[in-house]
């Protein structure tokens, strides 16, 4: 990473330190909530009176936990704690046609199995969170490494935010969104193609930059650019920002379903925008690595999120395209790029009722926008639906829904139907 680019970004974050000194800083409870910017659990009181250290220099701990919201350890002296929750996701599908030729495809499987470890050390204004993936699915198949976030947080005032570590890629909605939060099985088609993923590297962001109940927030980071786990090979780097404003004020917007049942009608939209110069993965972040070629990827994406009274609806455009190409080691470029350029769409909209129960429908639609295509890239169109019963709301839920894809130009139509189950400590 080159260090004129760090410079500037510094820089922006004495300034935002400067604005929102003032600000009373408030700490967050990163694994009492998914949400990476989940909004602060309680603000920085005076610290209790200090207590004597055991022999070995230990303080005794205050210990709480409950079902879907795990188990606490706290410092008596609250300069420490560590919160730990797990969940599991047990899901049944079934593909018609598969995807290896066969008339129907049947599987059950653990599709994800987390465990998550955070608190705060020397102060409520130093975060940690940890996040560890055991399931098949979650690794990647040329780097089996359990690590999906690993990051410290410094809360210093409601203007700023300093993260660093890896973490999720700050850009589009739905992708920050954790997988525990949704209200159909899984994420459209669009963000699996066309997200940032997560990425090694430091973040500035403000859920409260203004201080008028979240009216207006932002992220700005700077990342490796290879993705989770990964080295670069090369200088490189991924730059991003997003903006949201949200003028009816702050709200659960990275939570998809309105289980708060919203009095008032809730609305955030956001614009965010990224450039990753020199990666060697062929979706970014994300896909095959590439061993003869680098890629300089711009990215661009737009969001918006509603609810009111049970109600929710979520849409997202995004653009990843392909602006310069290079051979590896000053090697001659490549005849066919293997750049993934595209843009798509998806909108999904739910409806709460009885307190328990949601329907929800999405359509999407992915188009590859250059005639050079990586492996496998083509158009495909997203619809369908499916129902959730929430026994205590996302901690403990049963969902399915079905959808039929229209992939290539022939639209040829493929049917899934899935079935999952969550647990969450």
């Amino acid at each position: 990473m080159k260090a004129h680019w760090l410079a500037p970004v510094l820089s922006f974050g004495c300034l935002a330190t400067a604005v929102g000194i003032s600000a009373p800083a408030r700490a967050q409870g990163p694994v009492q909530s998914d949400n990476q910017y989940a909004e602060p659990v309680d603000e920085l009181g005076e610290k209790p009176e200090p207590m004597e250290a055991d022999a070995d220099g230990r303080y005794p701990m205050r210990v709480r936990g409950a079902f879907g919201k795990g188990i606490q350890f706290r410092a008596a002296d609250d300069n420490f704690s560590v919160e730990m929750r797990a969940r599991a996701q047990v899901r049944a599908i079934s593909l018609t046609p598969a995807e290896d030729g066969e008339a129907t495809s049947t599987d059950v499987m653990i599709r994800r199995l987390r465990l998550l470890i955070g608190g705060q050390v020397f102060s409520r204004q130093v975060t940690y969170y940890l996040q560890l993936a055991f399931a098949p699915r979650d690794l990647e198949p040329d780097l089996v490494v359990p690590m999906f976030d690993a990051f410290m947080t410094w809360h210093a005032s409601r203007a700023f935010n300093l993260r660093v570590g890896q973490m999720m890629v700050p850009f589009d909605r739905h992708r920050i969104i954790s997988s525990s939060s949704f209200q159909l099985v899984d994420r459209s088609i669009v963000v699996t193609e066309l997200n940032l993923d997560r990425d090694l590297g430091v973040q500035f962001y403000s859920n409260d930059l203004l201080g008028d109940d979240g009216r207006l927030s932002y992220q700005v980071g700077v990342f490796a650019g290879n993705g989770r786990n990964r080295l670069s090979r090369e200088p490189g780097f991924l730059a991003t920002a997003r903006l949201q404003v949200a003028p009816f004020g702050r709200f659960d917007d990275f939570v998809e379903s309105d289980h708060n049942f919203s009095e008032s009608p809730k609305l955030a939209f956001a614009v965010a925008a990224g450039y990753n110069h020199r990666t060697h993965r062929e979706r970014s972040t994300t896909g095959a690595v590439l061993e003869d070629e680098t890629l300089n990827y711009a990215h661009l994406m737009a969001d918006a999120i509603f609810k009111y009274r049970g109600f929710s609806f979520l849409a997202e455009w995004l653009l990843r395209q392909n602006t310069e190409r290079s051979g590896v080691g000053g090697a001659p470029r490549p005849a066919v790029s293997n750049a993934r350029d595209a843009t798509g769409f998806f909108g999904q909209a739910g409806y709460l009722f009885l307190g328990e129960f949601e329907v929800a429908a999405r359509v999407g639609h992915l188009l590859p926008t250059t005639e050079h295509r990586g492996d496998g890239l083509q158009q495909v169109t997203e619809f369908g639906g499916g129902l959730s019963w929430y026994f205590m709301k996302h901690n403990l839920k049963v969902q399915a829904d079905y959808f039929v894809f229209l992939e290539g130009d022939a639209l040829t139509p493929r049917h899934q139907l899935r079935l999952e189950t969550q647990v969450y400590f």
